[in-house]
């Protein structure tokens, strides 16, 4: 192939499309010319071939940088790519690693810098050293290929994101451009096949220190102490409240109060079904009258007959039986009615549950709360379960008012999981608000955060990953 004219120093030429100019008297090309064409189409379609095969962005880096001399006839290639905003040497042609702050190194990105700053990157180009060379450097003067080639790669978007520079003896050729493009535009779409946006947006020196300052910030942030806390459901309850409960064993008749009612020391809020204990209490009086007919009669007989004096003894005793057994049933029947203990407000679930329910005596109906004497109950999961001692902090978030929390402290602590009704285990815990919180309203329910031991806020983040690794694989 005709090779074109030699730039002169410190000048760029941009090459134009060419066909080879190797032909006969009458315009067609040789047989030699011919079987050469044909060679570098096979070599090309070869390459393009082993592009498509790439699986990693490095393996394609090396292709380009070792693979294409047969077709593009170079003695060196520079591999550049923007990193950090800038073109960085990335892969050199017959070596396997290079140093980054190699002399050489710096040579070669210095002199894509100048042909950036005075010609631009996005055209091919021809150049000749000294041209944009640092005439300071050594490889100047001592650098073997004279004569390079610049060749763009683009994104599919038309962003610049590398280049190929090329370096040999001898002045560059057009045809070798044209193939030189070719090979731009294959391993361009190949790069945009594994990077994709990464190429449209290339991320400027400063992108990289922040996301160094923020990486560095994570570090240090996880190892920052705070508080590990857990949230728990929790109801405001009664402070002491006082039961009331069923007095004997029997069936509820009828609930005299509702739910939060006010409710004064003393007044009937419950009776129980009085059937069998008013006829228990009709039968003790009949068996007293009947003991009392006995009695008399056992008298006139002792007056008549001494030897049945012994029996006034036995009828008075039965008498006096009489008499306990009615007085046990009426005291019974007194007691059908269950009494407030003291003033407050009613607390008891839904009153038409309790209607025609059997209770055992001592059995708890109802509780009088004292609505300035309230606590807060929390039932902490086992699965949530933390350390936690008395007087830990607690905040209290009401479903009614979730916007302004209450504050409050533990105060009990049960060692101890009990069943809850949805059959779950649970720690109940008591905690006592503040005296300056707003007191709220007894029954109100929400969510507890409870403040525990202080941990790194990466222990606090990683706990129940690690807690589930070591319940699943023991380790």
């Amino acid at each position: 192939m005709a090779e074109g004219p030699e730039p002169s120093q410190g000048k760029t030429v941009h090459l134009r499309r060419s066909k080879p100019r190797v032909a006969t008297s009458d315009g067609k090309p040789t047989e030699d010319a011919a079987q050469a064409q044909l060679d570098n189409a096979l070599r090309l379609l070869q390459v393009e071939a082993d592009i498509r095969r790439a699986r990693t962005v490095a393996e394609l880096s090396y292709h380009l940088a070792n693979e294409t001399r047969p077709l593009l006839g170079y003695r060196q290639l520079f591999f550049l790519r923007r990193k950090g905003g800038r073109l960085r040497l990335d892969t050199v042609s017959s070596v396997a690693s290079f140093e980054k702050n190699a002399p050489l190194t710096r040579w070669i990105e210095g002199m894509v810098r100048a042909l950036s700053a005075e010609e631009g990157l996005d055209k091919p180009a021809t150049f000749a050293l000294p041209a944009y060379a640092d005439p300071a450097a050594e490889q100047t003067t001592s650098y073997s290929f004279r004569h390079f080639l610049w060749v763009p790669l683009f994104s599919r978007k038309g962003a610049l994101f590398g280049g190929m520079l090329m370096s040999r003896e001898r002045p560059w050729p057009a045809p070798s451009l044209v193939l030189a493009e070719r090979l731009a535009q294959a391993y361009s779409y190949a790069f945009a096949s594994f990077q994709g946006r990464r190429l449209e947006k290339p991320r400027s020196g400063l992108w990289t220190t922040v996301k160094l300052a923020a990486t560095v910030g994570i570090i240090a942030a996880a190892f920052i102490p705070v508080p590990l806390t857990v949230l728990a459901p929790v109801e405001i309850a009664g402070r002491d409240a006082p039961v009331v409960a069923a007095p004997l064993d029997g069936v509820v008749a009828d609930i005299l109060v509702r739910p939060d009612a006010p409710v004064a020391e003393g007044q009937v809020v419950a009776r129980l079904d009085d059937t069998e204990l008013r006829n228990a209490l009709e039968i003790a009086t009949q068996n007293v009258a009947v003991a009392e007919v006995s009695l008399e009669q056992s008298r006139q007989t002792a007056f008549v007959d001494y030897s049945a004096a012994g029996e006034v003894a036995v009828a008075e005793a039965e008498l006096e039986l009489a008499r306990a057994e009615r007085s046990l049933a009426a005291e019974r029947l007194a007691r059908v009615e269950m009494t407030a203990p003291s003033a407050g407000r009613v607390v008891i679930e839904d009153p038409r549950d309790w209607i025609g329910r059997p209770v055992a005596v001592g059995e708890r109906v109802m509780a009088i709360a004292d609505p300035d004497r309230i606590e807060a109950r929390i039932e902490l999961f086992t699965g949530d379960a933390i350390a936690l001692e008395a007087g830990a902090r607690v905040r209290i978030f009401l479903d009614t008012d979730p916007l302004n929390p209450l504050d409050a402290q533990l105060s009990d602590l049960a060692y101890a999981a009990e069943p809850t009704p949805d059959g779950s285990l649970a720690f109940t815990l008591k905690a006592q608000l503040d005296e300056d919180a707003a007191l709220p309203r007894i029954g109100a329910r929400g969510t507890a955060q409870i403040f525990g031991e202080t941990h790194p806020l990466w222990f606090v983040v990683f706990r129940r990953p690690i807690a589930s690794v070591r319940q699943a694989f023991g380790i």
